[in-house]
């Protein structure tokens, strides 16, 4: 805000109003200059004794004066603009060092960069004298006007301000009239916890509280306002702040707090001062002070409208309410998809962390069927983890580093989608052309993205999930008969980790896991030797299923064949069938060992999903609907190859990356090399004569060239890669962030790899 000017503004004010040349007016004019005279002598005499340092006189039992024990002294003054700070004030002005800059802006040198040819100055008597009327007005109903019309409006006050204190601030935020107002009153008070944009991995810092409801937010910034300028003090956190409040992303904050107001220590400075042992009462001080703020100027952003939303969608409120999860803009809430009677599609939006408006737009779908991709995104590749305690961990090789992210929750019945139980999705065409649907009311709700590059990616039953997807998008961009309203989708590839793509081949290679990288026996020889003989079995009913897809017996049969023939045989080692490297006594098949629990807390509780806008149709979350993945068995989905889908897209020069982790084995490395050498496509020649060589592999977040990580194996072949990634199991990201983020980068950018 600019310099409060603290001289005596009485005297212009008296003549404009009595600058008459009559008798009376010309007397009226002299009492009224003799008691402004008057008042500054007096106030003269008080201000001497209010800004002089001294020290108390000896307290005795024989004082000259009554015959009770008292004191005299005097304060040791404080910088209104910031009462952490001694000063000693002689003619009003700040303490702070307002010289140094007046020199600086003097200097010829300055003038010329600036192109100005006259002095600075910190402030202006003259503009002060004029604006005397004015600083008593009153423009809350402005704000309430902007409120109204749906302006986003922060009021932010850092609380060692005096001069235009948090309470004060508080107070006529409270009785603002607008039409959020009742439910603004009623919001809980909340942490404001605060990050350095340029350390991204520095600990969260205890930065305020925050209170808000739609688009108005109120902040008290913790004990770091200097002359009601929060940028002095704490930079970062004033750059995050109103980095936030630019992309109506302002508070991302933890777990509400009861922090309401600051505690008495705090600001004790203001109130008493001990001296000696002794306290001497401030009050003359403090009168001073809190008439002083009377009127302070407000500050108050306003940057532009909220988007106006064309879609039948909800979205994240312009303030967050419950946590933080990275740095970045972000987005969460349903698309309604217009192919479908009521299929609502849940989403989490990050924007990129380097160049939002140029950097690629990705779409992230975990398998099962029937897994939500909130799990990848707190535990893998997203921009934050979940602690145990609920709060949440800053992930700096979070894959929105270079890319505009999407994690989505489909079919319906998966994480918080939900749709008409009458309209269940059953395979593969029903998601290809679900996402397609979903994507178009993506674009409609963010335009900015229409003709972005555009990248499927996935994991697990990702592996039918990416192809089908991908494949529905290209061959509608391809249709002549496409409807011109729709958005053309910018496909340029696809990237799929330690997928299901072709079980046929795939099915062939479980036993061949005995015999790792890491030395870990998973079977006995016999064991091993049956395994063989039961792939067989396994892959024959596969096929069966395939040619027969809607016969819900021999397809569930099939996929039965998998889980008790080909994974149920390594429980016997103990070991962590997504990581064979960890040791696990978990005899269900479909259980993760290792899992979060904290994660389905977290999303469930209830200030989470106020932030995510969950809907109230939406089912309680978890991590995996049996539902959706027996439906998807049943129909024979689950035995059904996406492989052929895959060379579709590689034949039209798309890019196609498939990865896996080595440590893994319910999709594992030795069948996707497998299948990969299998694919029938123009390159296949080529692609299977390539040398395997070492994947290398740099931490993206390190000078270029200071680390070089042996990372796997890569055969590729111009717009197709197989890696294989070590030390790392069924979810790459997770165990190897580093070398996963570094792979996606690379494949983004057209890289070598």
């Amino acid at each position: 805000m600019a310099r409060v000017n603290e001289k005596t503004r009485l005297l212009p004010a008296i003549q404009a109003m009595y600058g008459s040349t009559s008798n009376r007016l010309k007397i009226k004019r002299c009492l009224v200059i003799l008691a402004v005279a008057t008042v500054v002598a007096l106030s003269g005499t008080g201000l001497w004794f209010f800004f002089h340092d001294h020290q108390p006189a000896t307290v005795t039992n024989e004082f000259i004066c009554g015959d009770t024990k008292n004191e005299a002294g005097y304060i040791h003054l404080r910088n209104p603009y910031d009462v952490r700070e001694s000063c000693d004030w002689v003619d009003f002005g700040f303490c702070h060092g307002i010289p140094m800059i007046e020199e600086f802006l003097k200097q010829d040198a300055v003038h010329t960069y600036l192109g100005v040819d006259r002095d600075w100055v910190g402030g202006s008597d003259e503009i002060g004298d004029n604006f005397i009327v004015d600083y008593s007005q009153p423009f809350q109903n402005y704000v309430a006007d902007l409120l109204n019309d749906d302006i986003r409006v922060l009021i932010y006050v850092g609380d060692a301000d005096s001069m235009c204190n948090w309470a004060g601030n508080k107070a006529w935020v409270d009785a603002l009239e607008w039409k959020g107002k009742e439910a603004f009153n009623s919001a809980e008070h909340h942490g404001f916890l605060a990050r350095d944009l340029l350390n991204p991995s520095a600990a969260l810092m205890d930065a305020g509280v925050a209170r808000f409801y739609d688009n108005l937010a109120l902040m008290s910034v913790k004990l770091i306002a200097n002359r009601s300028t929060i940028e002095v003090d704490v930079s970062y956190q004033t750059r995050l702040l109103v980095a936030r409040f630019a992309v109506c992303k302002l508070t991302f904050i933890n777990s509400p707090v009861g922090r309401t107001q600051m505690a008495e220590s705090e600001l004790s400075p203001l109130l008493t001062r001990p001296v000696n042992g002794n306290v001497v009462v401030t009050r003359g001080k403090k009168a001073f002070l809190a008439k002083f703020a009377f009127g302070g100027v407000l500050l108050v952003l306003v940057l532009w409208l909220i988007q106006d939303h064309r879609h039948s969608t909800s979205g994240t409120p312009s303030i967050d309410e419950s946590f933080v999860c990275g740095v970045t803009n972000n987005t969460a809430g349903y698309v309604k998809l217009a192919n479908k009677v009521d299929d609502h599609y849940f989403y989490w939006f990050f924007e990129s962390r380097s160049s939002p408006d140029s950097d690629p737009l990705v779409l992230w779908l975990t398998g099962g069927p029937g897994s939500s991709s909130m799990f990848a995104l707190l535990t893998e590749n997203g921009p934050c983890t979940i602690n145990p305690d609920l709060t949440t961990k800053f992930n700096p090789y979070s894959w929105n580093n270079n890319a505009n992210m999407i994690w989505l929750d489909q079919p319906t019945g998966v994480g918080f989608s939900f749709g008409s139980p009458a309209d269940k999705d059953y395979n593969e065409t029903n998601v290809g052309e679900n996402i397609y649907w979903f994507l178009q009311g993506f674009l409609e709700l963010y335009p900015q993205f229409e003709g972005r590059e555009f990248f499927i990616t996935g994991e697990s039953y990702g592996g039918h999930y990416v192809p089908a997807a991908a494949h529905y998008i290209w061959e509608a961009n391809k249709a002549e008969n496409q409807d011109s309203e729709l958005s053309m989708i910018n496909l340029q590839g696809i990237a799929i980790g330690n997928g299901l793509t072709n079980p046929v081949i795939q099915y062939a290679y479980y036993q061949d896991m005995n015999h790792n990288r890491y030395n870990i026996t998973l079977l006995t020889d016999a064991a091993e030797g049956q395994m063989k003989v039961d792939s067989v079995e396994c892959i024959r009913l596969t096929r069966e299923c395939q040619l027969a897809p809607r016969n819900g017996t021999i397809c569930k049969v099939a996929q039965e064949c998998w889980t008790d023939k080909l994974i149920g045989p390594f429980f016997s080692a103990n070991r962590n069938n997504y990581d064979i490297r960890e040791w696990c006594n978990n005899s269900d098949p479909d259980a993760v060992c290792g899992e979060n629990p904290a994660i389905k807390t977290y999303l469930n509780s209830v200030a989470v999903q106020k932030y995510l806008n969950i809907d109230d149709r939406a089912p309680v979350w978890n991590e995996d609907s049996d539902e959706v993945q027996s439906t998807f068995t049943i129909d024979g989905d689950w035995s059904m190859p996406f492989h052929d889908f895959v060379a579709d897209l590689i034949n039209d020069d798309l890019r196609v990356l498939i990865y896996a982790g080595d440590a893994d084995l319910m999709c594992n490395w030795i069948g996707n090399r497998a299948w990969t050498l299998d694919l029938d496509w123009k390159g296949k020649g080529a692609f299977n004569a390539a040398e395997e060589r070492a994947f290398i592999a740099h931490d993206p977040l390190l000078p270029n060239g200071s680390t070089s990580i042996d990372a796997g194996v890569v055969r590729s072949f111009e717009n197709f890669a197989f890696v294989r990634v070590f030390d790392a199991g069924h979810m790459v990201p997770m165990n190897q962030p580093a070398v996963a983020l570094d792979l996606i980068n690379k494949f983004l950018a057209n890289e070598a790899l």
